[in-house]
């Protein structure tokens, strides 16, 4: 393959903040009063895992694919025009690389500085740190992606979804972590359950960690606070492409959509290759009381992902959803227990507590979850597959 310069000239320009800030003030009459690399810090502070998803948009990335008729305007605009041609000046630098070397990570550079424009616009003043979660672990790692809404409004968000944000979304995202393991408790050798204090103790400090080391990527549709949709889904035009990029992977991912906005993703997801569960977002436990449909408790969705995790990979790479911030012994145990009841109920129909069919069939596994005890199979309440 051809080496990436796409990479490269990003490693250049995270070594210029101040040539980045100066081209993206520029867009103004007056200085903004919150700098572009404070808006994106995670583009100034780069590891070998970003460097991997960053090396996805520059491979992949074009403006001339998005559906987005607010950025098709504006890119026509005197003003979208205007801002390319301060991009432009920035990549000058770059020029001898010729045109097919610089053009996809040109245009997400437009893409960026146009969600700049949008966020200054707004008054923005907080510190989101977008894209952070691509720092956690490469992309070939993803195994599991938990995708919400938008970061709490009250509350500075760590750049993933959940993780990090003291919020009522996480601890109760954290409770049902816990119930799902509760029913494997109640089943297996093995307590996969927290104690009283673990659980009050991870809802303490939200910190989730230890899913993240395990390649569960908590991402958010949009990257800072837009309950009114003030930038007219511009953070979508980066996200929506990362969950096609995910969902094309050879490796099947583990796609749970929280909420009516995560659960609208769905469409961008390849279902014939992937397992795709769509709940409620853990806010609304918070207020509502829920039906069977989306349910978490109803639905398992955790113990459903490994269930997928361990036909198409291996048990290897399922997760240890008890470990929350990576602080928790026994995951070796606890995960050789869940792969030999797996063994058992997933290659074997029977009256097994988890399941009322085998799983071992694909289109069982794209259409069918593990439900708890003596709960008979209604497919009218189970979230819709493509």
């Amino acid at each position: 393959m051809e080496p990436n310069y796409g990479t490269w000239i990003f490693e250049v320009l995270s070594r210029q903040p101040d040539l980045v800030n100066e081209c993206a003030n520029r867009i103004f009459s007056t200085e903004p009063k919150i700098k572009f690399s404070s808006v994106f810090p995670t583009f100034f502070d780069l590891n070998s895992n970003t460097l991997s998803w960053i090396e996805v948009f520059s491979r992949y990335f074009a403006i001339d694919r998005v559906r987005n008729d607010v950025l098709k305007d504006w890119l026509q605009s005197p003003e979208g025009q205007d801002v390319r041609q301060i991009v432009y000046s920035m990549f000058t630098q770059f020029k001898n690389l010729g045109y097919e070397k610089v053009y996809r990570v040109f245009e997400l550079y437009v893409c960026l500085f146009y969600i700049y424009k949008l966020l200054v616009q707004q008054n923005y003043r907080r510190n989101d740190k977008p894209f952070s979660s691509m720092a956690g672990f490469p992309v070939q790692a993803t195994r599991v992606v938990i995708l919400g809404n938008d970061p709490a409004g009250r509350v500075d968000s760590s750049g993933y979804s959940f993780h990090g944000s003291n919020c009522p979304s996480t601890t109760e995202l954290i409770s049902l972590i816990n119930s799902d393991m509760q029913v494997l408790s109640e089943y297996l050798d093995v307590s996969f359950q927290m104690t009283d204090d673990e659980l009050e103790n991870e809802k303490a400090n939200c910190n989730l960690q230890g899913l993240i080391n395990q390649g569960v990527l908590f991402m958010n549709v949009k990257l800072t606070p837009d309950k009114e949709d003030r930038l007219k889904g511009a953070w979508e035009i980066l996200t929506d492409f990362l969950l096609k990029y995910l969902s094309t992977q050879p490796t099947p991912i583990v796609f749970i959509l929280a909420g009516n906005v995560a659960a609208g993703k769905s469409k961008l997801i390849d279902h014939s290759t992937n397992f795709c569960m769509c709940v409620y977002h853990p806010s609304f436990y918070c207020y509502n009381h829920p039906k069977p449909t989306y349910d978490w408790a109803y639905n398992v969705p955790l113990i459903n992902a490994n269930a997928i995790i361990f036909q198409t990979i291996g048990k290897q790479y399922m997760i240890d959803w008890s470990d929350v911030s990576g602080t928790k012994p026994g995951k070796e145990q606890r995960l050789d227990s869940l792969a030999r009841e797996f063994s058992n109920i997933l290659c074997y129909p029977g009256n097994h507590p988890f399941a009322d069919y085998s799983l071992n069939i694909k289109e069982d596994l794209r259409r069918f979850y593990f439900l708890k005890a003596n709960r008979t199979v209604d497919t009218e309440l189970l979230p819709p597959v493509a």
